[in-house]
């Protein structure tokens, strides 16, 4: 184009983008989304995954430090096919006793006599149960429990009050430390596994994968 002084200019025409490049920009992006999708799923589940293995896993120490704080036998029950683990102290008859001490009961208790005791002692020696629930979605596939002589006289010398008994392994914590000796698996809906060990001469617990 020439001007009235007889210089030129050249004016360069706008251009967009066609119908067929938008459509091909759309389409790479939904394949790159269909990839990114199920790949993002998957990291988040195991993420869930592992943050409900370490839950359990602590619940299992503070549980240990609570029977050495308390000086009280501590029984853990994790059901199957739920995503609840429960944890009571466990009452024996020498708690018992201590309890009626406090009212001058003791020493009728402990010769066997048969004394009334008064109504305060329930709320003395009431059993609080604690429960708490895994991350959505994460459930408990198994609890195996080696059984022990300590075990079986725990089982046999103890009783839970006011709470129902659960269909599954009780693991013991003892007040010296110990535990049972357990292997607590977590699993994800959908797929994906993790174990929770607890070696019971150490009462220590410890994460890994199904596979190992």
């Amino acid at each position: 184009m020439q001007t009235l002084s007889g210089r030129h200019y050249h004016f360069r025409q706008a251009t967009g983008l066609t119908l067929l490049e938008v459509l091909l920009t759309l389409a790479i992006l939904i394949a790159v989304a269909a990839f990114a999708v199920p790949v993002l799923d998957g990291v988040l589940t195991q993420r869930r995954l592992e943050r409900a293995a370490e839950q359990v896993r602590l619940l299992m120490l503070q549980t240990r430090l609570e029977a050495m704080r308390t000086g009280r036998v501590q029984v853990m029950h994790c059901p199957p096919e739920t995503n609840q683990v429960s944890v009571t102290p466990l009452t024996s008859l020498s708690d018992l006793t201590e309890a009626a001490d406090q009212i001058g009961a003791g020493g009728s208790l402990l010769m066997g006599a048969q004394t009334t005791v008064p109504q305060m002692l329930p709320m003395q020696t009431e059993v609080v149960s604690k429960t708490s629930e895994l991350a959505e979605g994460v459930k408990f596939a198994s609890t195996r429990v080696e059984t022990s002589i300590r075990s079986m006289i725990t089982s046999s010398q103890t009783g839970l009050q006011g709470v129902e008994q659960q269909q599954s392994s009780p693991i013991f914590f003892y007040p010296d430390g110990t535990s049972s000796s357990a292997i607590v698996t977590v699993e994800q809906e959908g797929g994906g596994q993790l174990l929770i060990v607890l070696r019971g001469l150490t009462g220590e617990a410890r994460v890994q994968d199904a596979l190992l």
